[in-house]
């Protein structure tokens, strides 16, 4: 199954061009950055949106394929939205073409303290020595949604490290409950298992303040 085909399956879609019009203010969340990048909508279409970021943006770390988390507002509803980057065109201002998979509002997130975020972090198996890099996708008290390289079975045993910010991190072991082929990478879902008492604040505190975030 292509990996359109299956978030088109497997999450329900919303059509952006009711929430988002030209000129309108978004904020783009990126794995390997802490802050939000403020963003310009350019135009919209049913699967992708464009928009430009007059900012500063390192090219190493901005790559066609990346993850990201959109956040806007709409009649005083704060959305969140999952996708990743298709194109790239660094000028002045950069332009980004999205392409959006599931958009939710904060509230029904909120009832199920599920979040879309864009995490940078670390995943390995009990026999691995190193790991190997993962961007979280979506973060809740119990388990997470990640994409990395690595192939493991469901029900194995993981050992998950997520770099909240520069300062911040928070690790745990878990277990593989859902796979998804995506081609060139796969997406797991994990349940959190096993967490230290300190690692087990850090992840309330983070999702904390993603619940109290206004976008």
């Amino acid at each position: 199954m292509s990996a359109k085909s299956f978030f088109d399956s497997f999450f329900g879609r919303t059509n952006i061009e009711r929430l988002l019009n030209k000129d309108n203010i978004v904020k783009l969340k990126h794995f390997e950055y802490d802050e939000h990048f403020e963003a310009t909508v350019e135009s919209v279409s049913d699967e992708q949106i464009k928009i430009s970021i007059d900012d500063i943006i390192d090219r190493d770390r901005f790559r066609v394929n990346d993850k990201i988390v959109l956040s806007f507002v709409k009649s005083n509803e704060v959305f969140w939205a999952d996708g990743e980057i298709l194109f790239i065109k660094y000028c002045s201002p950069v332009e980004i073409v999205l392409t959006l998979n599931e958009i939710k509002k904060r509230g029904n997130m909120r009832k199920r303290s599920r979040y879309f975020v864009s995490l940078s972090g670390m995943i390995k198996n009990e026999a691995d020595e190193n790991g190997k890099a993962v961007v979280v996708r979506d973060l809740s008290f119990e388990g997470l949604r990640v994409d990395c390289s690595s192939n493991f079975e469901v029900d194995s045993r993981v050992y998950i490290s997520i770099n909240f910010n520069k300062k911040q991190r928070c690790s745990f072991k878990g277990k593989v409950i859902r796979k998804a082929d995506l081609g060139k990478s796969y997406e797991y879902g994990i349940e959190i298992c096993n967490i230290l008492r300190e690692n087990n604040i850090a992840l309330h505190d983070y999702i904390n303040k993603l619940e109290n975030a206004m976008v």
